[in-house]
């Protein structure tokens, strides 16, 4: 903070003093427009909203066409979610009193946040670019909202203009990188990004926009160069470390991308589970499930309620890997209770019985079997656990698996008896079974499409076509 800074804190610190003596003592103390517009924009500038709204209020009931006292107000009416009060207030205001810059300003404020109001609100801007020519703000705005509107081509050009005109923006800065995402844009931001560097060298928002720039280029090295000059000039910020965690992950050094990932969340504002998923997979790929199970478990809870399954099976796999069995098998019953897809399920039981971890994938298709409120649940978690016993030799468990199933739904659906003739099919042994599952499916009008569409093997199994020649002979 500068002198200037300081004594004009100074100044609206001797407002609210004074403002907040004079209600303590009951006093009708007289403040004009800008008395109270300091005191408002104090209170909110110290986190004290509250008591700012009820400045507001105050100052609009004693100046309601004050434009300063306005703005403060629509600004009040907006974070009350009456916007569409506050676009009626300042519609009133430019028919009143004129098209005022202000004025004009407010409403653009608001009408660069409701989408419906996009095309409005890019007509005000370019009124207000004629109005005055310097002023970024403006060309931010008009760059941001044809970025919204997929106009990145425009978005780039305004932005690129905001930049020139206040270099210290870093919320443009942000969205102007989002532009490189335009392949075809790319040289001219990259460019661009150079050359105000050259008179910014301490910029650091500049500095990690152009590593961003350069990785969506596939210049990893470069990219990590720009982003090393940013963290000289400032450590703290998770993009920076995060985009140099996603270089080092592209290089396949992932000792580095680890290290960017744990800074990344140290120096995370806000949400960091995208950040734990990507370190999570990291771990899981270089077989370290310990320190992907502790990234896993801080984001479990978000995973279920955001039925984001595929990484809660990720714990369930990392559990079984280090022989927490129990723990995994608890993960995906928790995930089955939330209702995730059955063909995850069982295509994560698939995956582990392939990696050799078979007692733990027959128990998910035990714990489906004995749970399933539907017949088709437990029909299809049947066939499949068969399926994979007959593929790893185990015929005989196959057989006996749809056996009980049938025994215990007395009554079975069509697709369920074409999986248990592909089983029986794989061992003359069971010629006997395949007869009578024959008998019973040949009369069906789907027999002939079915075996060709889903089992087309079939149709070169020397058991299945000796026991159908068998059949349709007598």
């Amino acid at each position: 903070m500068d002198e200037r800074d300081r004594e004009q804190e100074q100044e609206m610190l001797k407002q609210v003093h004074r403002y907040e003596q004079s209600k303590q003592n009951n006093e009708n103390a007289w403040f004009d427009s800008d008395n109270y517009a300091d005191i408002i924009d104090w209170y909110y500038m110290h986190n004290k909203e509250q008591q700012a709204r009820e400045v507001v209020l105050e100052a609009y009931h004693l100046y309601p066409h004050n434009e300063d006292i306005v703005s403060r107000y629509v600004n009040y009416l907006c974070e009350s979610g009456k916007c569409d009060e506050a676009i009626k207030l300042l519609q009133k205001e430019l028919k009143e009193n004129g098209r005022s810059i202000e004025t004009l300003s407010d409403l653009v404020a608001i009408y660069s946040d409701m989408p419906d109001k996009y095309e409005e609100a890019l007509t005000l801007l370019k009124e207000l670019i004629k109005l005055d020519k310097n002023n970024y703000f403006y060309y931010f705005i008009y760059g941001k909202i044809s970025y919204r509107r997929g106009k990145i081509v425009t978005a780039e050009r305004y932005l690129r203009k905001a930049i020139t005109l206040n270099v210290e923006d870093r919320i443009a800065i942000g969205y102007y990188s989002d532009c490189a995402d335009i392949e075809s844009l790319r040289p001219k931001i990259e460019s661009f990004l150079k050359e105000k560097l050259q008179d910014n060298i301490f910029n650091d928002a500049l500095w990690v926009c152009l590593g961003i720039v350069l990785s969506k280029d596939s210049k990893y090295k470069q990219a990590i160069e720009a982003l090393n000059y940013a963290i000289a000039i400032k450590p703290e910020g998770e993009i920076r470390h995060s985009c140099k965690a996603d270089c080092f992950l592209a290089l396949k050094d992932f000792n580095n991308a680890e290290k960017e990932l744990l800074l990344a969340i140290k120096y995370a504002d806000g949400d960091v589970y995208t950040l734990r998923c990507i370190l999570a997979n990291l771990y899981i790929d270089e077989e370290e499930f310990y320190k992907a199970i502790f990234q896993l478990e801080q984001i479990k809870q978000r995973c279920y309620v955001e039925s984001s399954f595929h990484y809660v099976l990720d714990l369930a796999y990392c559990y079984y890997k280090t022989n927490q069995n129990e723990k995994g098998l608890n993960v995906v019953k928790r995930a089955i209770k939330h209702d995730i897809p059955l063909f995850l399920v069982l295509d994560f039981a698939q995956e582990i019985y392939n990696e050799q971890m078979c007692s733990q994938s027959e128990d998910i298709f035990e714990y489906l079997i004995t749970t399933a409120e539907s017949n088709d649940t437990i029909e299809l978690a049947s066939a499949t656990l068969a399926a994979l016993k007959m593929k790893s030799g185990n015929t005989f468990e196959a057989i006996k698996i749809m056996e009980t199933t049938l025994e215990e739904l007395k009554s079975c659906s069509e697709s369920f008896w074409y999986a248990f003739l592909r089983i029986t099919c794989e061992d003359a042994r069971f010629d006997k079974y395949t007869m009578v599952i024959l008998s019973k499916l040949i009369p069906l009008k789907s027999f002939p499409h079915y075996i060709k569409d889903m089992y087309p093997d079939l149709l070169r199994n020397p058991n299945y076509k000796r026991c159908l020649k068998n059949i349709t002979h007598v």
